[in-house]
């Protein structure tokens, strides 16, 4: 016997919130009885009937879906006789569902006021885009609007300029189920009072309620939070990698579970001290990048360089975006990724280029064609960008608050990107970048010299930050002769405390 057999339920809904919460319900054992109109019945009735691969005699993959396990029966709801059918049936059902824009079900007679009036009994419920009352109540919503008037398509994707619709369809989907969780709580408070009661779901509402934490993140920051993609804000690593054969997903919300990581992967570099906690892993981030890489050769750049075009002219990609590769010791380079967007700025890139990357992304989004070619790009001197975050330089903490004094001041070959002031407050909730400062100069050496006198001067009062760190990797033997990999921090860091501890001794 299923939990909800002999609950008898009318099922009045079209599309796909209504009657996914109808679905659900007769899942769980209720007799729903889908009322249609008369003629060619429930709208979805037509979607995919002329698809051989999505149909299934007659029927196509959506109304099978939606309406399994559903009986169905048709009537003018606007007639007189359809309406007395309609009322005969009220009386012997326990719940009446619909997702008729607001106002219609009054319009009809077949709101709770009337229904209540032949079945006290009677459950009704109400799924619509913005409620049955307040300002937005007559204005009509599907899945896309209710993700993007309530956040969802804001915090979905890789960047905040691209606002992403979820794969499934949560706004219509999350608003059936809403019903169904409101249903299931009338039928058990009916239990005890023996009176039904109306329920108004609003998808709006709904999407409000799944952002969750998120919101709650925003309500304590006054920030807005922005999409990462298969990332995640806390957790690391978290996300989607490619292998030689596939892709594989990696979420390691534990110390614990990192440990299994180690046992499965086998991967010496990785069982580094560093990592064995959550936060170690979450600030293993990016604290230094220049451009043109001292690794690279300019025959190799260009040969690289060569294969990133031929391989954007074969999927004829018009855009601005990345290509990502990893370098061996030996010059052997390795296929990363591509990024069919910018993630971020490259400043870097756009010192040493005279390009604005930002502009020009812009500039092909609104139709406009490259005054130039690849082959025009040319690089000039030499560019350093130090991140500077709100952390310990020694131990990564994170050292939110708020800055007393942020003091950066600019010269020749420098530029500043950053939000920060005096008075501002860092937040613990997302990303402890305070700023990006970037140095040119005519060659590397004038380019770290430039670094070097701009953070020596720089005062930041109120909170730690890295750039005292920066100060040290950039006086560093080793950085300055370019003897840089993937393992450098960590070899740094180890021997900065055996010279600390030395010195101690």
């Amino acid at each position: 016997m299923k939990p909800l057999e002999g609950i008898k339920i009318l099922d009045l809904t079209h599309m796909l919130a209504g009657p996914y919460a109808g679905m659900v319900l007769a899942d769980l054992g209720a007799e729903v009885v889908k009322v249609e109109p008369l003629g060619t019945g429930e709208m979805t009735r037509g979607l995919l009937v002329d698809d051989p691969n999505n149909s299934f005699k007659g029927f196509g993959a959506y109304f099978l879906t939606l309406n399994r396990n559903k009986k169905s029966i048709a009537i003018d709801l606007k007639s007189k006789e359809g309406l007395k059918v309609f009322y005969d049936l009220v009386l012997k059902c326990d719940v009446v569902l619909n997702n008729f824009s607001a106002g219609v079900v009054s319009k009809l007679k077949i709101d709770h006021k009337y229904l209540n009036q032949i079945n006290p009994k009677i459950i009704t419920c109400s799924i619509t885009g913005f409620g049955e009352t307040g300002p937005k109540s007559q204005r009509p919503a599907y899945d896309q609007i209710a993700q993007a008037y309530g956040g969802a398509m804001s915090i979905t994707g890789m960047n905040a300029s691209q606002p992403i619709r979820s794969g499934l369809p949560i706004g219509d989907l999350g608003g059936g189920m809403f019903g169904v969780i409101g249903i299931l709580s009338a039928i058990i408070e009916r239990q005890s009072t023996n009176k039904g009661q109306h329920i108004d779901i609003s998808l709006l509402d709904v999407q409000i309620s799944l952002l969750n934490y998120m919101a709650t993140m925003h309500t304590l920051s006054g920030e807005n939070p922005e999409p990462i993609g298969n990332a995640h804000f806390v957790h690391v690593p978290y996300n989607t990698f490619i292998t030689k054969d596939g892709f594989i997903v990696i979420a390691v919300i534990t110390d614990e579970f990192w440990s299994s990581l180690l046992k499965v992967l086998k991967i010496k570099k990785l069982k580094n001290p560093t990592f064995a906690n959550q936060q170690g892993r979450l600030k293993n981030q990016k604290l230094i990048e220049e451009s043109p890489s001292v690794a690279i050769t300019p025959r190799l750049r260009k040969k690289m360089g060569k294969i990133v075009v031929d391989a954007a002219k074969a999927v004829s990609y018009r855009n601005a975006g990345t290509f990502e590769f990893l370098l061996d010791k030996e010059g052997r380079y390795y296929f990363l990724e591509a990024n069919t967007r910018l993630q971020v700025e490259h400043p870097v890139t756009e010192m040493v280029t005279g390009l604005d990357i930002v502009k020009l992304q812009i500039r092909i989004a609104v139709g406009d064609r490259l005054g130039f070619k690849q082959s025009d790009i040319q690089m000039q001197g030499h560019a350093i960008e130090c991140r500077v975050n709100a952390e310990s330089p020694n131990t990564f903490v994170p050292s939110p608050g708020v800055l007393d004094t942020f003091n950066v001041l600019g010269g020749p070959g420098v530029r500043i990107d950053t939000f920060a002031h005096a008075d501002c407050t860092v937040s613990p909730l997302y990303d402890s970048l305070v700023a990006k400062i970037i140095a040119y100069g005519r060659d590397r050496d004038e380019a770290i010299a430039r670094m070097r006198r701009t953070l020596g001067m720089a005062v930041v009062t109120g909170i730690e930050t890295t750039i005292p760190l920066h100060l040290d990797i950039l006086a560093d033997a080793a950085f300055h002769a370019g003897e840089i990999n993937t393992g450098f921090l960590d070899h740094f860091l180890v021997n900065r405390e055996n010279k600390r501890i030395s010195a101690t001794v």
